[in-house]
């Protein structure tokens, strides 16, 4: 289904109309619409992995790094990696809000993901992360902090970052199982219907043939 959005104004030079560009929309089935949710719940987790696989590389340079001079490199790959925390993040949101809107899943499944998933990340991303960047921003400052300062917090955020993605895997999990009972439900719901209309047909044959 597509849709286009026409107006046209009262400018006194005469009357000007602009369209817009068309939007097309595709209904699909709860179950299709759980599994392309979970697809996308699979490849922000594959992302966010691999950003924490980069936080961990960061903390090992950061024990060698030779600071203050290896402090714009070391602050280039952590804005990398709290990018794509962000990024992450905001896909979670999106199929969060996708979910609530159409109905999938009740209340307490979507309190569940904003406090397993979507708050931590908050957290690691306004706090931790945006502390770490602060903080290899001022390593040449005279109050500037340790280099075990940076690695212990580092070493935070790769743990943070560990315990959203092993939530993002049961996550992951659950909305599979629901995919899964509500195809269950919707195979016996055309059972029984079948055997109602089957039903049904033997009934009015019996007063048909009479």
């Amino acid at each position: 289904m597509s849709t286009t959005a026409e107006a046209t104004d009262d400018c006194y030079t005469g009357a000007q109309t602009s369209r817009s560009r068309t939007l097309t929309f595709r209904i699909v089935s709860r179950s299709e619409l759980f599994r392309e949710i979970l697809l996308k719940q699979q490849q922000l987790r594959a992302r966010l992995r691999k950003a924490a696989e980069q936080a961990e590389l960061l903390r090992q340079s950061l024990r060698s790094a030779a600071l203050p001079d290896d402090a714009e490199e070391l602050l280039r790959r952590h804005n990398l990696i709290q990018r794509e925390a962000w990024q992450v993040l905001h896909g979670i949101e999106d199929s969060a809000t996708e979910m609530r809107l159409n109905r999938l899943g009740g209340a307490e499944t979507h309190e569940i993901i904003a406090r397993t998933v979507i708050a931590p990340l908050e957290r690691l991303h306004d706090d931790l992360m945006t502390r770490q960047r602060q903080g290899l921003e001022s390593v040449r400052q005279p109050a500037a902090e340790t280099q075990e300062q940076l690695v212990g917090r580092q070493q935070e955020i790769v743990e943070a970052m560990s315990k959203v993605l092993k939530s993002m895997s049961q996550w992951d999990s659950f909305i599979d199982v629901v995919n899964q009972l509500t195809e269950v439900i919707n195979l016996e719901n055309l059972v029984r219907n079948k055997t109602e209309d089957l039903k049904k047909k033997q009934f009015d044959s019996i007063f048909d043939s009479k």
